[in-house]
């Protein structure tokens, strides 16, 4: 079966409305068992299947950039730090040494 995805222009997430520009229909080949319960479900959760699949590819698409800015937060943090090791270093058999 086919399902064509028409958005309609506005959409709720997280509570509150988000406007998106031009959006573009999609179609998408999906079993019909697949579909039918991808409906029953999203009708249980009070939302759609075109939500549903709109969500998961902003998260998808957001995850490798959020994931590079939590990096960037973490170096940014190490350089600021004051701690320094004084140029003391370790074996691995001083770490290890029991």
């Amino acid at each position: 079966m086919l399902c064509f995805l028409r958005p309609t222009g506005t959409w709720v997430a997280g509570g509150g409305t988000e406007r998106w520009g031009s959006v573009a229909n999609v179609t998408l080949a999906l079993e019909d068992a697949l579909l039918r319960q991808a409906r029953v479900k999203a009708v249980h959760e009070n939302t759609s299947v075109n939500a549903v699949i709109r969500e998961f590819l902003t998260q998808w698409v957001r995850r490798d950039d959020e994931r590079a800015a939590a990096v960037e937060r973490v170096r940014a943090a190490l350089d600021a730090s004051e701690y320094r090791s004084g140029g003391v270093t370790w074996s691995r058999d001083d770490l290890h040494e029991r």
